[in-house]
């Protein structure tokens, strides 16, 4: 097992997740703020 490629497969799959999670929390407040 490559450790460095599981692991940077693993952050390929799971990083995207909280940057929907905190793009969708970004444009929730600047609806809120108009």
């Amino acid at each position: 097992m490559d450790y460095g490629l599981t692991t940077a497969t693993w952050v390929l799959l799971y990083l995207p997740m909280p940057l929907l999670i905190v793009f969708s929390i970004i444009s929730l407040l600047k609806r809120r703020s108009e």
